[in-house]
């Protein structure tokens, strides 16, 4: 049911409407390009496996983290999910080698892969939802820090 009178839209509110927390302002420039940084500094596990994935999401979380909350939730966010990762990497890595030479090795191998594959894809899409001012949830993220 619409207001009499004259009806005014505002920030893609209809009249009568409140604003939700899904409908809060878009974060600025600078916050959505510390964000998606801090989701792609994950990628350091390539230089550094395990220590880079969770040390570099942590360095650039704790750099643009009181510039803006946008920024401290995408960083909180992505350092969890370096931890999480590392945690799975150390648990493929220990079953690679405990089933070397044996016929199940071909599944440590997959394991890794996947594993791998998973991180890098959802990486991205978090990197790009956050530049695009979305915050973003991992699907499988323990949430320690």
């Amino acid at each position: 049911m619409r207001p009499e009178g004259p009806c005014i839209v505002a920030n893609g509110l209809e009249c009568g409407m409140k604003k939700t927390e899904d409908q809060g302002e878009r974060p600025s420039s600078s916050a959505t390009t510390w964000a998606a940084m801090t989701h792609l500094s994950s990628f350091g596990g390539w230089v550094l496996p395990w220590l880079g994935q969770v040390v570099f999401p942590l360095i650039v979380w704790g750099l643009g983290r009181k510039r803006d909350p946008f920024v401290d939730d995408q960083g909180l966010e992505a350092s969890n999910f370096g931890v999480t990762m590392a945690i799975v990497d150390a648990g493929s890595w220990i079953f690679f080698f405990a089933t070397l030479g044996r016929s199940m090795n071909v599944y440590a191998v997959i394991l890794l892969v996947l594993a791998v594959a998973f991180q890098s894809l959802f990486v991205i899409i978090a990197a790009i939802m956050a530049k695009g001012g979305k915050r973003y949830r991992y699907p499988i993220c323990l949430r320690l820090l």
